[in-house]
């Protein structure tokens, strides 16, 4: 599995209105920075975190980072099991 987060998402422009944000993930507004929705190296790696937490261990997961500006996509979490 991989998961693909991208430079320029428009989640960013929520992230000036926290309360909205935070029903958008249904979490509290004090929890937004577990999120790391302006940083999408860090979000990624967070996801991937999940997915490897919750999903079957046998699974395959990595992270990468679409650059919209560039068009260059950067591993950021490396294909690995749980």
């Amino acid at each position: 599995m991989v998961i693909l987060h991208h430079t320029d998402c428009g989640i960013k422009t929520l992230a000036d209105y926290p309360e909205l944000l935070a029903k958008y993930f249904e979490i509290p507004v004090e929890e937004l920075d577990t999120k790391a929705v302006r940083d999408p190296h860090t979000a990624v790696g967070i996801d991937v975190d999940i997915v490897r937490r919750t999903l079957s261990a046998r699974l395959l997961v990595s992270g990468l980072v679409y650059d919209t500006n560039t068009g260059l996509v950067e591993v950021v979490v490396p294909p690995a099991t749980a």
